[in-house]
């Protein structure tokens, strides 16, 4: 994102916000120390801290009901698929 926006003629908004719907993620984020059971973490989660320490970014909880990019990222039980991608205001080809 750091990238696109100096590309454009926009001031980036800093610190950038990421919506979690993990807690556990979330504590990680903010925890600086390592833990035994973290070392199999990959290092996306270890920059994401290193952002956040560095005041680049901001991790905030959403509700699992409100996380509009599951739909692109796991499988869903229909009801709750539907009840997403209507959120995103995105109609089936086929309807």
């Amino acid at each position: 994102m750091t990238t696109l926006f100096h590309q454009l003629p926009v001031q980036p908004p800093l610190p950038y916000t990421i919506y979690y719907d993990s807690l556990s993620a979330i504590k990680m984020t903010e925890n600086p120390v390592q833990h035994e059971r973290t070392k199999h973490i990959e290092v996306d989660y270890r920059f994401t801290r290193d952002q956040v320490l560095d005041g680049k970014l901001k991790v905030q909880h959403i509700s699992t009901t409100l996380q509009l990019a599951d739909p692109f990222t796991k499988a869903l039980p229909v009801h709750t698929f539907i009840d997403l991608i209507s959120k995103l205001n995105l109609k089936s080809i086929h309807a």
